[in-house]
């Protein structure tokens, strides 16, 4: 379990490092939505491959079937990444910081906390195909 949170660490500091580069990624930009849509991705990525690989104790293979659009002659071996718990705990680990403030109506840091949980959204929804993002 050690080594998949160590990756995981170094895969994000590094995504970071290269996102932002030396003047930094500015709030409300492109870059910037582009960066918590990446960030919220690879959480959910590495979350649902562990838990493929068994690293960690809270969760294990997915439990869907296999797909239906798969070639016959390819053997399924029915572990696939657990998406289910990878969405799960990305929602609870990457908008945390996001809910923790109560803010006022109509208050800028409202807007860019409804901005960064819309792109955490999406880029949760990359790694489920066809669901719409609101």
């Amino acid at each position: 379990m050690g080594t998949f949170f160590t990756n995981y660490f170094t895969m994000m500091v590094m995504m970071m490092m290269t996102m932002t580069g030396a003047r930094g990624v500015f709030a409300g930009s492109p870059e910037a939505a582009f960066r918590q849509a990446l960030m919220s991705a690879g959480v959910l990525h590495a979350v649902a491959r562990a838990c493929r690989d068994g690293d960690l104790a809270t969760c294990g293979c997915s439990q869907r079937p296999r797909p239906a659009d798969l070639p016959s002659d390819w053997v399924w071996g029915g572990c696939g990444d657990n998406a289910d718990y990878g969405y799960k705990f990305a929602v609870v680990f990457v908008d945390a910081r996001e809910r923790e403030k109560n803010y006022p109506r109509h208050s800028t840091p409202l807007g860019r906390m409804l901005m960064n949980l819309h792109n955490n959204e999406a880029g949760r929804r990359v790694r489920i195909p066809f669901q719409p993002v609101n």
